[in-house]
């Protein structure tokens, strides 16, 4: 949630003034190839429609804010230390359901002239395997912060 925050440096304060003497505060914030592949196919169905790149980029600027290094850092300003744990895994996604839910739900693909047009080209351009699935990363981190 760290992203949706205006003042990030304020909110990590708050952590640590809330965090007691000898406490932990565990954050939890995904990495900068976190469904990248997602990404990658709505920006380029987005160019593909002649849509300015803000159609898509802005939701995913506000996230790119604050990743896990950016919240490390952010974190390690704070407390006295931090510890990083990364958990990096793959999604296997045997049609293109998944990816349509994903997409109808975005603020941008929303705020479209039609949704529901974008939703159909950009499923369209799901780029399948030889094994009939789209392979999606993820990448989450877990910072144990005291």
């Amino acid at each position: 949630m760290l992203y949706h925050v205006p003042d990030r440096r304020a909110a990590a304060a708050e952590f640590r003034r809330v965090t007691r003497p000898g406490g932990r505060a565990l954050i939890v914030l995904n990495g900068s190839g976190h469904l990248a592949e997602l990404r990658d196919l709505m920006t380029s169905t987005a160019a593909a429609q002649g849509l300015p790149a803000e159609a898509i980029g802005a939701d995913y600027q506000t996230y790119l804010q604050v990743t896990l290094d950016a919240g490390a850092r952010l974190l390690a300003g704070v407390f006295g230390s931090v510890q990083r744990h990364d958990f990096d895994a793959e999604l296997v996604l045997p049609g293109a359901a998944p990816v349509a839910g994903y997409v109808a739900s975005m603020r941008s693909t929303r705020a479209m002239p039609d949704p529901a047009g974008f939703v159909a080209a950009t499923c369209a351009r799901i780029p399948f395997g030889p094994d009939g699935t789209f392979r999606v990363r993820t990448q989450s981190g877990l910072l144990f912060c005291r």
